[in-house]
């Protein structure tokens, strides 16, 4: 079986009207979010063609529905086909034990000049059982410099949950800069091709990347009590509605519906990276499961 790789080209951003179906662009007002995309854990990635610019900030938002602990996963990746790493990479470490970095967040950061720092224990052990417990939860990463913070849920731990205060931060050895010319992948170690590469296994929906570091109260106000809205105002690079943007398609060109496979992938970003139709013979599927 060979590997699911949605492919993402150049295209037009942007907001649009919205359509008689409810479908959203995200363009301003509330929005209508029907569908997410399911990745199954052994070879669904989506390729997004967006490299990062110069900057010394960065935010990867999105709401994940996972209940798997048992395997490694990536959230968001730009690392090269070789396993060189990328500028800023979000994974998860999990070897099925006990160790101290079991189930904690793996977070990378490499500038333009080569120079790489890697925590394969962010959060400390078992950090991401909070939101890989079947329901959906909304993560944010976040880098300034040598600063990285992890919000889960618009502020910390599910239990305390304060708004707009990060459940975990690291100082890094090295300090983003942006612009290592990597393209992201979701779902999957980057353009990394090995077979055990920290596959996905579940639900993104409404990905967005930033330029900047996000605050604790803009992440909060993403989070919004748990409802999805509209990123706009945010000025995101990169969003993805994953199957409720108007001109998100499913592989046959057609509007998206629960379990076709994916065609096209709008970005409402500044960035104008769409999603192109794959060649390959496996996908990510659409889901009508979505945070609310």
């Amino acid at each position: 079986m060979g590997s699911s790789i949605i492919s993402l080209g150049l295209g037009l951003g942007g907001g649009k009207s919205a359509t008689s179906s409810g479908r959203l662009p995200g363009g301003g007002g509330s929005l209508s979010n029907l569908l997410s995309i399911n990745f199954d854990g052994s070879n669904d990635v989506v390729a997004t063609g967006y490299a990062p610019g110069a900057s010394s900030g960065f935010s990867i938002s999105m709401w994940i529905n996972s209940s798997n602990l048992s395997s490694k996963m990536a959230f968001a990746s730009n690392g090269t086909s070789g396993g060189s790493p990328g500028g800023f990479q979000i994974l998860s470490v999990s070897t099925g034990g006990t160790n101290s970095y079991d189930n904690s967040f793996y977070v990378l950061v490499k500038n333009s000049g080569g120079a790489t720092s890697v925590n394969n224990s962010v959060g400390g052990y078992n950090a991401r059982a909070d939101v890989c417990d079947g329901n959906w939860h909304h993560l944010c990463f976040t880098i300034s410099g040598t600063s990285v913070k992890i919000y889960k849920d618009g502020g910390d731990s599910a239990g305390s949950n304060t708004q707009g205060s990060p459940f975990t931060t690291w100082t890094a050895g090295v300090s983003y800069d942006g612009n290592t010319g990597n393209p992201y992948f979701l779902g999957r170690n980057g353009a990394y091709t090995n077979p055990n590469n920290y596959w996905m296994d579940g639900n993104q929906d409404e990905v967005a990347m930033f330029e900047y570091e996000l605050t604790g109260a803009q992440v909060s106000s993403i989070y919004n009590s748990g409802v999805p809205g509209d990123l706009s105002s945010l000025s995101p690079t990169l969003w993805y509605r994953m199957g409720d943007a108007v001109g998100d398609t499913n592989s046959s060109g057609g509007t998206p519906a629960n379990g076709e496979s994916i065609g096209t992938l709008k970005d409402l970003g500044s960035g104008g990276n769409d999603g192109g139709q794959s060649t390959a013979s496996y996908k990510p599927t659409f889901s009508n499961s979505v945070p609310s």
